[in-house]
């Protein structure tokens, strides 16, 4: 009797272990990873590094992106990147899964042959000119800094007539910083991001968003080449969450277009 209730316990304690590794193994099998390739700058209320020290992948995107991979058991990994380098790897080497940000009016010229599927917007943005505190309308823009690898579209056509000289910066704190020096006549980058770095104390940059100057208004969409099927369950998401993206545009504090 002692040696069957001892078998018995064997058997049971075996069932039991081959359905936890049973469980285990489905989980694992359920949760799919994909690497998503960003801008490798300090690009935060919206996403990238808060600061230089951060490594972190930040702002708005990073909860909108934990809480999808939560719903549908997904694992993303961020992988930051300088701009050329990213959409080589995204468009070329394709070594990346999906890019965020992405609009289907960026780099466009590049992206000719490659056949891009993109999901629904997730969040809007401004681009606008910073000008130095002490200065006037109406300003005569010689020197215009922006991040290495955008394009200030607005100012395209005085650029490509050598009426505007670029000067491009790898950091937005360098940007920003330049035209605290004024070494630079304006700074265009998103009004989001320079609010954010000109209300830092520790910088005591003296600049300002300028409204009445050109802008550019748009929207982010996740990116991919090789995985348009999961885009599905990204706009799914967005649609089904739409209050949870207001609390986070809210919380980050990020401008909201009408």
């Amino acid at each position: 009797m002692i040696s069957f209730m001892h078998n018995l316990f064997k058997l049971t304690l075996c069932a039991l272990l081959i359905l936890n590794n049973t469980e285990s193994l489905a989980k694992n099998n359920l949760t799919r990873s994909y690497e998503i390739g960003t801008e490798d700058i300090e690009y935060y209320p919206h996403y990238g590094r808060k600061n230089s020290s951060d490594d972190e992948f930040s702002g708005f995107a990073r909860p909108f992106f934990d809480k999808f991979s939560n719903e549908y058991h997904l694992d993303f990994q961020y992988t930051p990147l300088p701009i050329k380098r990213l959409y080589n790897y995204f468009l070329n080497t394709k070594t990346l899964d999906f890019k965020y940000p992405d609009n289907p009016n960026w780099n466009i010229q590049n992206k000719r042959g490659h056949k891009i599927y993109y999901s629904d917007e997730i969040t809007y943005y401004v681009d606008g000119t910073f000008i130095h505190q002490e200065q006037n309308l109406p300003l005569n823009i010689k020197y215009l800094g922006v991040i290495r690898g955008f394009t200030p579209e607005p100012y395209l056509a005085q650029i490509l007539a050598n009426k505007v000289i670029l000067i491009e910066f790898t950091r937005s704190v360098h940007l920003l910083s330049a035209l605290n020096l004024k070494r630079i006549d304006a700074a265009y980058m998103n009004v989001d991001v320079g609010k954010f770095q000109s209300s830092k104390s520790d910088l005591n940059l003296k600049v300002k968003f300028c409204s009445s100057l050109p802008l550019t208004k748009g929207s982010y969409y996740l990116s991919t080449i090789k995985h348009p099927e999961l885009l599905i369950q990204v706009n799914q998401f967005i649609r089904n969450n739409s209050d949870f993206i207001k609390s986070l545009q809210q919380l980050y504090k990020l401008t909201v277009v009408d």
